[in-house]
Parts: structure tokens; C-alpha cells; sequence
């Protein structure tokens, strides 16, 4: 059996992440939970819930450069192709993003709004993965 610090990895838990730093690799995990400032937000995706806090920061300050903040490269108008998404209420268009790309993004503009919450997920069994589903905790 697999061990880690003399304990089995079936009896280690994970820690919460609290940050970009902390992040490990969140490819092929689906959201569980996630409550943002206070909001229940039902999905389990990471776009859906980084589309949200883009519409938020979009609509709290227009002359926000979601770009420079995220990371990601934001356009603002709608652009059409290349699987951009556009978010009617912050008038930007969004790329595609990994989930990594999304859950960095989250916490960056989680921290402008000033905004408090946690995210859960669980790791989706995959065949380079234990059967078990590793899970873990994103805290803005």
C-alpha cells in the first residue's frame, strides 16, 4: 500500500488550499460546493462559477481591466470564434480557461471585490487515479 508520512493514503486528508500558490493540479475535479460572499452557486463547473465573479466585477466596476487582474486574455465587446464566451453584463468576451486558468482567476478577483468563500470539489475517477475521489477545499 501507498504510503505518505508513515500514514496509508487513504487516511491522509487535504488540506484546504488558501491560495494561487497552494493550488494543486485541479484537472478532472467537478465543484461540489461553493459559496462565494455569502451565495450558494449550484454547478460543477469551474467556468460557470469564473463567469460569475467576471459578470460581478464587471458590473461593480466597468473601467476594471479583467485582463490585467485574471490573467486570462479578457477582450472587452463580444468576439466571435476561437470559443470565446461573452458576459453580456461586464461587455467582455472570455477565452476557454483549464481549470487551474479559472480557479486562479476566481481567487484573484475574489480578492478585488473583497469577497469571502470557499470552494469544494472532488477529484473524477480517471484511470491515471486512485478509485477513491480525492477532495478538496479552494478558500477566496
Amino acid at each position: 500500500m501507498n504510503e505518505v508520512a508513515g500514514k496509508s493514503i487513504r487516511s491522509v486528508k487535504e488540506k484546504p488550499k488558501t491560495g494561487i500558490e497552494d493550488l494543486p493540479n485541479l484537472e478532472y475535479t467537478r465543484i461540489k460546493k461553493a459559496v462565494i460572499n455569502g451565495n450558494k452557486i449550484k454547478t460543477s463547473y469551474w467556468k460557470i462559477i469564473l463567469y460569475q465573479m467576471i459578470d460581478e466585477a464587471g458590473a461593480k466596476d466597468e473601467s476594471i481591466r479583467l485582463d490585467e487582474l485574471t490573467g486570462l486574455s479578457i477582450k472587452r465587446g463580444c468576439v466571435e470564434g476561437k470559443g470565446f464566451s461573452y458576459r453580456e453584463k461586464a461587455n467582455v468576451s472570455v477565452p476557454p480557461a483549464t481549470a487551474n486558468q479559472s480557479a486562479e482567476a476566481i481567487i484573484k478577483i475574489a480578492r478585488y471585490l473583497k469577497y469571502e468563500g470557499v470552494i469544494e470539489y472532488r477529484r473524477r475517477n480517471v484511470p491515471q487515479t486512485s478509485r477513491r475521489k480525492r477532495e478538496g477545499s479552494v478558500i477566496l
